[in-house]
C-alpha cells in the first residue's frame, strides 16, 4: 500500500517526511512573517498569540511550534525588551 498502512483495522495515510519539513518551515515562515508585519504597526508587547494566528494559522498549530510568542522572539534571534517594537527594558 503506497504510502499507507493497515493498523488495527483502520488505515492510517503516511506523509513522506520531506512534505511535514515542508509545511512546518512553511508554517513557522508564515508565523514569523505574521509577527513582523504585527511589530512594524504595534509595541511587541501588546501582541499576543492570538494577534500572531488570526489570518495565517491556527492557534493550535502556533503551539505545535512554539511555547509561547517569547519563544517566536527567540527564534528570530531577539529577547523580550531587544525586539523591534518591545517598550520593555
Amino acid at each position: 500500500m503506497s504510502g499507507m498502512e493497515q493498523l488495527q483495522g483502520r488505515v492510517v495515510t503516511c506523509t513522506p517526511a520531506s512534505a511535514v519539513d515542508r509545511r512546518q518551515r512553511k508554517s513557522r515562515a508564515s508565523l514569523q512573517q505574521a509577527l513582523l508585519s504585527l511589530i512594524a504597526s504595534q509595541p511587541c508587547d501588546a501582541i499576543t498569540v492570538e494577534d500572531v494566528t488570526e489570518a495565517h494559522v491556527a492557534k493550535a498549530t502556533f503551539y505545535a511550534h512554539y511555547k509561547d510568542k517569547q519563544a517566536l522572539l527567540l527564534q528570530r534571534g531577539w529577547r523580550r525588551g531587544a525586539a523591534p517594537g518591545s517598550t520593555s527594558p
